[in-house]
């Protein structure tokens, strides 16, 4: 029953294994909740703007949808991002998790040509994509990579994008 505040049951009293995995997809990640106290007016500042500036690992886009959504508030109220945050202005932010950064290793089998202790060089199989996205979390040659090198593949500054050079041509000599 909708509203009776009692959980639905099979026949025989007990929860479905339905049940179950329905009550998993309801589940939302949870919401960092943050507030933040304005001290004074900046003119021409929009809310959008001024967010992105005070939390620069949250994208302008992010925090234009959380605006929209009413994931962020001012005062207790819904906001436009249009809007210029004044003095003593209170700003609640209800962000979600960061997305996961860690490739996840997979064996999948790679063409290695060359390899040594500093590098190594393969021909990546038509149709397979190098690196994950926010849609492709696995089957990529950073995948398979992370698999077959595990902690010595380095990554630079972004961990989704392990040591990979595209196209990287050796001249032979003639």
């Amino acid at each position: 029953m909708c509203g009776s505040g009692e959980e639905e049951k099979n026949i025989s009293g007990s929860q479905t294994d339905d049940d179950f995995e329905l009550s998993q997809e309801e589940s939302e990640p949870e919401m960092e909740v943050e507030k933040l106290h304005v001290r004074r007016r900046v003119v021409g500042r929009r809310l959008d703007k001024y967010l992105h500036g005070r939390y620069p690992r949250l994208s302008r886009t992010l925090v234009q949808k959380l605006i929209k959504q009413g994931e962020i508030t001012v005062n207790g109220k819904k906001s436009k991002c249009s809007y210029e945050p004044a003095s003593n202005d209170v700003i609640e932010l209800r962000v979600p998790p960061p997305e996961p950064t860690d490739i996840i290793p997979e064996n999948i089998p790679i063409d290695i040509v060359y390899e040594d202790r500093h590098m190594m060089a393969i021909n990546k199989h038509t149709g397979i994509i190098c690196h994950p996205s926010h849609h492709t979390q696995m089957g990529t040659v950073a995948n398979a990579l992370t698999y077959y090198a595990g902690e010595n593949l380095s990554h630079g500054d972004d961990p989704f994008r392990p040591g990979i050079v595209h196209r990287w041509i050796r001249i032979l000599p003639v």
